[in-house]
């Protein structure tokens, strides 16, 4: 599954994975729900960072 954005927006920046994500996806291989998932939060990642991050720390609990 692929998002439709993809066509439209180019990666302006470029993710590096840590050893620990290498080896946590060659853990889960299997679970290709997982992969589509962390495929399109890198490209997300890569295409405005910042935003994601500030997205990422917003706490549901407490405003």
């Amino acid at each position: 599954m692929q998002s439709k954005k993809k066509d439209i927006d180019e990666p302006l920046y470029e993710i590096f994975e840590d050893k620990k994500a290498i080896k946590f996806l060659d853990k889960h291989f299997n679970d290709i729900d997982l992969q589509n998932r962390i495929e399109d939060k890198y490209y997300w990642l890569s295409i405005n960072p910042y935003k994601e991050a500030q997205n990422s720390f917003k706490s549901k609990k407490m405003p």
